[in-house]
């Protein structure tokens, strides 16, 4: 039985997004209802293409996976680990420590991580974390002054590990890793034709023959406009607050000419924490959902009572725009009945079984009787110090309808395992940009380092899809890529002319 498969009472927490990734979807969710309806729309031919296109790509076998998953996990046999006393949850911070209470600070972290990190050994191991405590030690010996301020101690870490390409690696609730933006044009609009792509200008066609010097293709993602005609818009990844353009290379009867276009920053839009919400928009049901946490009963079972009214209907949308993570356990009950089947997550992961570890758990989860007795099975340490990799493979669920799910890059954690459940259901779209790409190191623990106090969360599960396949600071992309902050709009137009 998975860590936590009961109903969680959860709570409101603040900040952007929910760090906790704790339940896995090992087992099914049982639903007891009946078979899907018969009022089937079914999608255009050539978006249902593109929509298996966009989805994970070839899982692995078993076999194959649990041998490529087994180069993440280093051997922790030999490893001297921290007594478990050591790891604590210490109280308040302090405002400043002396120079060699700082580097006792760092020597203590970089103990801790080989056996309290997951991705210890995707991130570079013991040569890559070796160099960063140099440089870490290297700054403080530097230092100006015999005291240190706390917080510069905290800028120091987030400077050095930044390397860490994990969302959920935290120092003070502060990533340190920063997942790159995404620019889209506005106004240059490309269509499909037997040719090739093709930009309409005063009655003539210019064909695309590469962007910068690379097959179209990579920089082209499907949109639509306000007329509800899908087209194709530039797309690029790159630094927040840094100029990005790209340079286009068009044909005209035989001429080769050169354009370049700016693409601007798509900008996730603000969202009320308003847990839940359910309304008809032109007799379309909406149904947003911004956390799995929420503070009341009636609330949960309103929300998991919506996927049954998204059900019934031929098309409807789910806005998950915002979404600041929670329970995974949530996710999995939605997709129940929204199906009307058993969902599972598809997923290859695997526990650190350690003394640190469970002591990183048993932190987080301090107060709680009954979670702490399921921390102490599930990760009571092992001479390997890894649990067996679990391997679930992909099941597609049948629907009826068709559901729009609305995203952005604020949606991670929990979220982003509603995102991958809902990838296994037929007749879902996803519109709007890529999601966050939180969701590689899961079962996240916290300690505080001993005399500055800061606060250290990592995650002590490593956790991949059956392709194998980093998404970290990447996400899953959208099948439509349209403004954010105008995706429930062009949603409802786009739905519009699915409804014969």
């Amino acid at each position: 039985m998975p860590l936590g498969r009961r109903r969680l009472k959860l709570k409101k927490v603040s900040g952007v997004l929910i760090i906790v990734v704790f339940i896995l979807l090992l087992g099914t969710f049982e639903t007891g209802l009946t078979s899907p309806g018969a009022n089937k729309i079914s999608l255009p031919p050539e978006l249902k293409e593109l929509v298996q296109e966009n989805r994970p790509g070839v899982y692995l076998e078993q076999e194959e996976a649990e041998r490529e998953f087994a180069a993440f996990l280093y051997p922790l046999k030999d490893r001297e680990e921290l007594k478990p006393e050591a790891i604590s949850i210490a109280g308040e911070r302090a405002r400043s420590i002396t120079r060699e209470e700082a580097l006792a600070d760092i020597e203590f972290l970089f103990r801790v991580l080989p056996a309290g990190y997951a991705g210890y050994e995707l991130m570079g191991s013991d040569e890559v974390f070796a160099i960063s405590q140099e440089a870490l030690k290297k700054e403080i010996k530097n230092f100006s002054r015999d005291r240190i301020w706390v917080p510069e101690l905290k800028e120091l870490l987030l400077g050095q590990l930044s390397f860490i390409v994990d969302g959920h690696f935290r120092i003070e609730g502060q990533p340190v890793f920063s997942s790159p933006a995404t620019f889209l044009s506005e106004d240059i609009q490309f269509f499909k034709g037997e040719e090739g792509f093709y930009l309409q200008e005063e009655g003539a066609r210019y064909y695309l023959q590469a962007i910068e010097n690379r097959p179209p293709e990579e920089y082209l993602r499907l949109s639509i406009n306000e007329a509800g005609q899908l087209y194709y818009r530039l797309f690029k990844r790159g630094q927040p607050g840094e100029k990005q353009e790209l340079t286009l290379f068009l044909e005209k009867e035989g001429g080769l000419s050169s354009k370049k276009v700016v693409l601007q920053p798509a900008y996730p839009g603000e969202y009320p924490e308003k847990f839940f919400e359910s309304f008809t928009v032109k007799d379309i049901p909406v149904v947003t959902n911004r956390s799995f946490f929420s503070e009341g009963e009636q609330e949960l079972d309103d929300f998991l009572e919506s996927a049954s009214r998204l059900r019934e209907a031929p098309v409807g949308i789910l806005d998950l725009r915002g979404h600041r993570g929670g329970s995974d356990y949530l996710a999995g009950e939605w997709i129940a009945n929204y199906t009307e089947q058993s969902p599972v997550l598809a997923a290859c992961y695997s526990d650190l079984r350690t003394s640190t570890a469970s002591k990183l758990m048993e932190n987080r989860f301090r107060g709680d009787r009954n979670m702490l007795e399921q921390v102490r099975q599930r990760f009571a340490p092992r001479e390997e110090g890894w649990s067996e990799m679990v391997y679930v493979p992909p099941e597609e669920l049948e629907s009826e309808g068709v559901l729009l799910v609305l995203v952005d890059n604020q949606v991670a954690s929990a979220g982003e395992s509603l995102i991958r459940l809902l990838m296994q259901v037929e007749n879902v779209i996803f519109m709007g940009i890529n999601t966050a790409g939180i969701s590689h190191f899961g079962n996240v623990g916290l300690l505080h380092l001993p005399h500055s106090g800061l606060q250290v969360e990592m995650g002590v599960t490593l956790f991949f899809e059956p392709d194998l396949v980093f998404r970290e600071g990447q996400g899953f992309e959208p099948d439509i890529w349209v403004d954010p902050t105008r995706a429930l709009e062009l949603g409802l137009i786009f739905l519009e002319k699915l409804i014969p």
